[in-house]
């Protein structure tokens, strides 16, 4: 399941509207586009839950977001002719992928996506060889705007894990500044409570 969501201010009468590539999203017709919900809470965040069905050798979906007056008619977000996209993951449909596509009418330089409610493991110490490397920071290190989060900090666990069989554990959370990372810091860093015999800090 994709829950697609954007960041859209409307009129009264209006509202946001997705069509794209696949049947789910009415093959590029916007008289079958799908139509975004938003709520008194959560305003100016529109989304829509839509459970696209694997075809072939599909690598990704294509679409565009659409804004559609209180007559039904729409207009397409100028994206200067090229369309939004996110990869076709089939290793995780038992999830709920969150597609953040940012703001109406503007691009991201890639896809952005995540899964919902992740479970959150801080592993206990174990029998390893190498290293056990702490990374604590904001959303850069956590991997806010990267697909499944897969940023920096995981590209270089994965480069450590392979290369020297070390084991990194990121504790990063999104709007964290110098301060608050200091705050977390002895927590993470004591044996005791984290179960670690070696730390290895990173911040970002």
């Amino acid at each position: 399941m994709y829950r697609f969501q954007i960041s859209a201010y409307t009129q009264t009468g209006e509202s946001i509207g997705l069509v794209g590539s696949t049947p789910e999203l009415g093959l590029w017709d916007i008289s079958k586009c799908v139509h975004l919900r938003t709520s008194g809470d959560r305003y100016p965040l529109w989304w829509t839950n839509i459970d696209i069905q694997e075809s072939g050798d599909r690598q990704k979906v294509e679409y565009k977001y659409v804004r559609l007056d209180a007559n039904g008619n729409a207009t397409w977000e100028s994206l200067l002719d090229t369309n939004r996209w996110i990869p076709i993951d089939s290793n995780n449909r038992a999830n709920t992928i969150i597609v953040d596509d940012g703001a109406f009418g503007y691009l991201q330089p890639y896809p952005f996506g995540y899964i919902e409610n992740p479970a959150v493991r801080i592993p206990l110490d174990e029998e390893s060889e190498g290293l056990k490397i702490l990374v604590i920071g904001s959303s850069v290190a956590l991997g806010h705007k990267a697909w499944f989060l897969q940023g920096w900090v995981w590209l270089l666990a994965q480069a450590l894990q392979q290369k020297y069989g070390h084991k990194l554990v990121n504790v990063s959370e999104v709007g964290a500044n110098v301060s608050r990372t200091i705050a977390r810091f002895p927590w993470f860093c004591h044996p005791r409570k984290t179960g670690y015999r070696h730390h290895c800090p990173i911040s970002g």
